[in-house]
């Protein structure tokens, strides 16, 4: 999570959306690597290439870089490639949640640099905030589908 050295100046509703932000991606990291753990033949079948989960990361994957886009705009154009996602025919569930952590640390040091730049008066923070919504709501989607996936292999 963001500690408040990185958010102490923002508005509240700015620091409250890149707690929950953070938390959602602590929880699918989560879920994933429990469902990873489970000996099941449903859980190996959703890790699969074309499998439930491993579509989930690949979503998650493709929102983190959507946010990458947005952020790295005014400092780095073109930085952030389509090609960055997994691939839907080869990978499997470890090496797209690897692909995963790999974005969202990205993500995370893109959003420390938003949230300074907010501090300073370079950025507004309802842009900031608009941003994150986006991202919100899909790791709200994909962490509640993860959920469900988990308790339906218990």
């Amino acid at each position: 999570m963001p500690d408040d050295e990185q958010t102490g100046a923002l508005e509240e509703a700015t620091r409250m959306m890149l707690d929950a932000v953070a938390a959602h991606r602590m929880a699918v990291g989560s879920h994933f690597e429990e469902l990873a753990g489970l000996q099941l033949d449903k859980a190996a079948a959703m890790l699969k290439p074309d499998g439930t989960v491993t579509r989930t990361l690949r979503e998650l994957t493709s929102q983190e870089l959507n946010f990458l886009a947005y952020a790295e705009a005014s400092s780095s154009p073109g930085s952030v490639r389509r090609h960055e996602l997994p691939s839907h025919d080869t990978e499997g569930g470890a090496e797209v949640f690897a692909t995963w952590q790999t974005v969202c640390e990205r993500s995370r040091r893109a959003t420390q640099y938003l949230s300074r730049s907010c501090t300073r008066g370079l950025l507004e923070e309802a842009e900031l905030r608009k941003a994150l919504l986006h991202l919100f709501g899909e790791y709200a989607r994909c962490e509640a589908k993860l959920q469900i996936l988990r308790n339906h292999c218990e």
